[in-house]
């Protein structure tokens, strides 16, 4: 008879995979820490992979759940924290250039688990704006660890991949990033202005 925890990551795979991204996330500390940097990319790429495929998995099989949500959230928050960890420890970047997106993505899900974003708009944009945080270290983080490469031939391939996938990513996801984040934007901005006015 399988235990209890195996059987829940048995019966729902995607709470696998996305639990995968925490020795994900520690690998690319590691290999970034010690100038690995191919290491490092390879186990980055397998983590982003991994937070997209996740959520597809979960609701082709029927398994999405509220503690699955919440384990995407912690999962996500851990592997952004240690990657950037690692590119500071690496000498790739600064500590605000990681640390303020990283902190701001953590923050925003410690204000989206605790309040009412409704009653919140300033809030609610902190929240909103996670996506763009997102958005703009995924591809940053490969780019400014690839400028370590000695070869440059090497570093502008890197670069050019992670254009190209940036690009498609944003041509086949662009309907749920406008309805998803410039619309809501648009009217808590809107909401702000009407507060501040009166």
């Amino acid at each position: 008879m399988a235990k209890k925890g195996e059987k829940w990551l048995w019966q729902s795979p995607a709470n696998f995979i996305t639990i995968s991204r925490v020795p994900l996330g520690l690998g690319v500390y590691y290999f970034l820490a010690n100038h690995s940097i191919s290491t490092a990319l390879a186990l980055f790429a397998l983590g982003v992979i991994a937070d997209t495929v996740d959520g597809p998995i979960a609701r082709k099989m029927g398994t999405i759940s509220d503690t699955g949500k919440v384990l995407d959230q912690v999962c996500d928050a851990i592997f952004v924290m240690t990657s950037a960890a690692g590119a500071v420890k690496g000498e790739y970047a600064s500590l605000w250039a990681c640390g303020i997106p990283a902190g701001l993505a953590v923050i925003s899900y410690m204000i989206e688990q605790q309040i009412t974003l409704a009653r919140h708009p300033l809030l609610t944009l902190i929240v909103r704006i996670r996506p763009f945080v997102y958005g703009l270290f995924f591809p940053a983080l490969p780019m400014v660890v690839a400028w370590g490469f000695v070869n440059r031939r090497t570093t502008f391939v890197v670069w050019g991949i992670v254009v190209v996938i940036s690009i498609l990513f944003l041509i086949i996801k662009w309907r749920r990033i406008t309805n998803g984040f410039f619309s809501p934007l648009k009217e808590m901005l809107q909401q702000i202005f009407q507060r501040s006015s009166t």
